[in-house]
Order: C-alpha cells, then structure tokens, then sequence
C-alpha cells in the first residue's frame, strides 16, 4: 500500500494488524484507479509479472476467481451470471462453471467485486481502468460493459437499436491516468433516430457514477 501512494485508507485489521481488506476497504476512485494502474504496469513497483499472474489463474473450485480478483478467461463462451446474487447461497449451492464477467468483453478483463455494484474493471488490451462507486440498486456487470464498451444491441418496438458509449477525458494529476465523463448515444440501425443520455460527470451528486480511466 506504501508504494501505491494510497494514503488514507479505511478497513478492518487482524490482531497482528494486517489489513483484512475482504471485509470491507473504503477508497475514492482515485484510489481504486491506482490500483488498477498496478495492473497494467503488471505489479511495479509493489510485486513481480509472476506474483500478479496468480490472481488470473482461478482455482480448482472457481476458475474464474484467484486472491480476490475476478477474470473473465471464460469469455466469449461462458456463462453470464450475476456474481454478486450467486456468493449468496452456501458455497455447495453455488455454480460457478464456466463463469464469466462478460461475453463480449476481452478475456483479459479482470475485475474487484464489492458489494452492492461497487467495481474496479481492468482491461490491459485496452490500456483501460474503470471504477464504479455505487450505493446498492439493480447493476448487472454485462450490461454495463457493453454498454462501456459499445457492443450492446437492444429491440425495441421492432426496431434494432445500437447503443454505444462516448468518453471525454478529464487528465488526472497523474498524466497517465484520466477521468471520464460518459455519455451514452443509442442509434436506430438504418434510420435518422438518435436519443442521447449524458451521464454524471466528476463530482455530480449522484448516488451511481462510472469513472473511466485511460
């Protein structure tokens, strides 16, 4: 944590002191976004390449989970599930076969899951981190990265619709990182039909927000 330049974190610790992050760690999205930097810089300067591979392995239980990180190595062919509703059940009840984050996103997205569609998403073939701060409500992990990612399709009234999502940066105090405001445009496939919806930009209060970094 010293390394990241983290500073003021909140969490809970073990009687030897040490951060027992699985119940419960509180940062800003600058925060979360340094994390994901970690990733993309493939662990420096805290841990090796190897080290940080151990999270993507998944386990014999669940291959699509490994030291608190989630992978979507699955992907384009596994099953899209809601993970949060799925870690209620008592562990022999749950499914976790052939499990993936999201079919049409890379199979190098890794991702934090928190409760209540609190998220970190790294995709490092985009070069892409995404933060999601959110305070509970209906969130799925798919539709949401389609929607990021633009390859979300929708029919409604007869019509194909293609809905895509635009970014505007805002540069960070670190020059690698930036923060995006995002607006979602559907389109009707053959046709002038355009609706637009902008998203909450920086510092907007709202209970949701999507911050983009790249």
């Amino acid at each position: 944590m010293h390394r990241l330049g983290l500073r003021s974190q909140r969490y809970l610790e073990d009687r030897a002191g040490n951060p027992l992050l699985a119940t419960g760690w509180i940062l800003s999205a600058r925060q979360w976004a340094k994390l994901g930097q970690l990733v993309l810089a493939n662990g420096a300067p805290v841990v090796s390449r190897n080290s940080l591979a151990q999270c993507w392995r998944g386990t014999t239980a669940n291959r699509a989970f490994s030291l608190g990180w989630w992978n979507n190595r699955a992907a384009p062919n596994g099953r899209e599930f809601d993970f949060e509703q799925m870690l209620i059940p008592k562990w022999q009840n749950q499914d976790w076969h052939d499990a993936c984050i999201c079919q049409d996103a890379p199979d190098d997205l890794v991702a934090c899951i928190g409760s209540e569609g609190q998220r970190l998403y790294v995709i490092p073939s985009l070069k892409l981190i995404v933060v999601r701060q959110a305070n509970g409500g209906s969130f799925s992990d798919a539709h949401f990265l389609r929607l990021l990612l633009g390859r979300e399709r929708r029919r409604v009234a007869g019509a194909i619709l293609k809905v895509t999502l635009r970014a505007k940066a805002k540069t960070m105090q670190n020059p690698t990182l930036q923060i995006m405001s995002w607006l979602i445009t559907v389109h009707e496939e053959g046709s002038g039909f355009e609706q637009a919806e902008s998203g909450p930009a920086r510092g907007a209060p709202a209970k949701k927000r999507a911050v983009a970094t790249r």
